[in-house]
């Protein structure tokens, strides 16, 4: 049974009239919240330039054109650009250079696309197909049966007009983040690339991993396009944000 206190009718008049102690109303000075830096991002390769035979710089011209490959090697489930993943080289362009990209797909097996992002922190989930420069990016960049398909080439050309670090990456779901992008800097005349001769061998896996677990594309039966390696085991973990109902997803069994 609850129990009420039953005010007498005298102090509940005071209180109606506006009597007894004010509050005190005084506003107090106080500092703004401090802002929470953003977090790092994933550090640039340094050192000396070198240029690969996939690089051709015209100064006289101002030209640079790139020869890309998704899926050069099996390395990384066949997820990198020249045999390359998770920012192990900066490409260095001049600024106000004409830049061409000749993208060709040798992954056996998926879409991949190609577009320059000012994103350089969070690689979990695509960014927003917006390239920084106007024709810095592939058609149909995020889809799965219109990207740059297996076997296919496209090129794009731009003019890199601002001087700034951007990368290059694959919007395609899931493939930056299993490390599909790589530096791109706009410099003030600098041309070449820094950072690794070539992927490492520690990230070589047949389906690389997620945390340690073995990764593999999942959708439902009904999907459209096959899927290699298909799948579908009860307790699968995928990324959130992911629905197997629209279509392949990135999941991985617990250890």
């Amino acid at each position: 049974m609850k129990f009420y206190r039953i005010l007498p009718a005298a102090a509940l008049l005071v209180a109606a009239c506006g009597g007894g102690d004010a509050p005190d109303t005084a506003s107090t000075d106080s500092a703004p919240a401090a802002v929470p830096a953003a977090p790092a991002g994933p550090a640039a390769p340094t050192g000396a330039m070198t240029i690969p035979e996939w690089f051709v710089v015209d100064n006289a011209a101002q030209t640079v054109t790139l020869d890309i490959v998704a899926g050069a090697v099996a390395d990384n489930n066949y997820w990198n650009y020249n045999g390359y993943i998770r920012g192990q080289i900066a490409i260095n362009v001049p600024e106000g250079y004409t830049v061409t990209i000749n993208l060709e797909n040798r992954d056996p097996n998926m879409a991949h696309s190609l577009g320059l992002s000012s994103e350089l922190t969070n690689f979990m989930t695509p960014p927003t197909p917006d390239p920084v420069f106007p024709g810095a990016i592939t058609e149909n960049p995020q889809s799965m049966v219109d990207a740059t398909m297996p076997g296919e080439t496209e090129s794009i050309t731009f003019v890199a007009d601002a001087a700034g670090n951007y990368t290059m990456i694959c919007y395609i779901a899931g493939h930056s983040a299993i490390g599909m992008w790589l530096f791109f800097n706009v410099t003030d005349g600098e041309a070449g690339v820094q950072g690794q001769p070539r992927a490492r061998k520690s990230e070589r896996h047949p389906r690389t991993s997620v945390g340690g677990a073995p990764f593999f594309l999942a959708g439902p039966k009904t999907s459209a396009r096959p899927i290699p390696d298909f799948r579908w085991t009860p307790g699968l973990r995928c990324l959130p944000g992911w629905p197997l109902s629209y279509g392949p997803a990135l999941c991985w069994t617990p250890l």
